[in-house]
């Protein structure tokens, strides 16, 4: 895998405009007098979530994924965004719930068949990696990296062309980016 840095404010841009789960630099919905969404306002603009960056001492980096065995290598250490307890689905507000790694949730959810197989408009999957519990969660991207993933253990996929791109944050405290999903990656075994 060939990793190198990523300028921070390019992430931040790119999730700003992709990531639906809540996080810092989500959007908010603005509404009319009837309720209904005139537009979206980002909550705290790019240039100043790059500086919250800075502070929480958040690095970011992107690779490319062009084999088989690398995408085994991210599947292995990837979690996605749906959690579950006791073989049921849960949201993030379930404080027992746990993130689900990757293979699990394609081996029990029929989310991922696609036709035809493995096309996408976008290369891109956003992650972040808690370094204080060593776990890669998926924000952005957990249906076109379900969908690889199954086609590749169904062997209907021999290649990953074209390449696919991981964009991911990570530090100590991506919690406070991320603070409804990151707290579901503690205690998994």
């Amino acid at each position: 895998m060939n990793i190198k840095e990523l300028d921070p404010l390019e992430y931040v841009k790119h999730a700003i405009k992709d990531v639906r789960v809540i996080w810092l630099g989500r959007k908010a919905k603005v509404t009319g007098l009837k309720d209904e969404e005139i537009g979206s306002v980002s909550i705290v603009p790019a240039e100043e979530l790059v500086e919250i960056f800075k502070i929480l001492d958040i690095r970011t980096r992107q690779w490319k994924i062009e084999t088989i065995d690398d995408w085994r290598v991210f599947a292995d250490s990837a979690f996605v965004i749906h959690a579950t307890h006791a073989n049921e689905t849960k949201t993030w507000k379930d404080s027992v719930a746990r993130k689900q790694n990757l293979w699990q949730y394609v081996k029990h959810s029929n989310c991922c068949v696609r036709d035809p197989p493995y096309a996408f408009e976008q290369n891109i999957i956003t992650t972040v990696f808690d370094d204080v519990y060593s776990r890669r969660l998926i924000v952005d991207g957990n249906t076109r990296a379900a969908v690889i993933t199954r086609e590749i253990d169904k062997r209907i996929l021999s290649s990953i062309y074209p390449s696919i791109e991981i964009w991911e944050a990570r530090g100590r405290n991506i919690n406070a980016l991320f603070p409804c999903d990151v707290h579901q990656l503690r205690d998994i075994v």
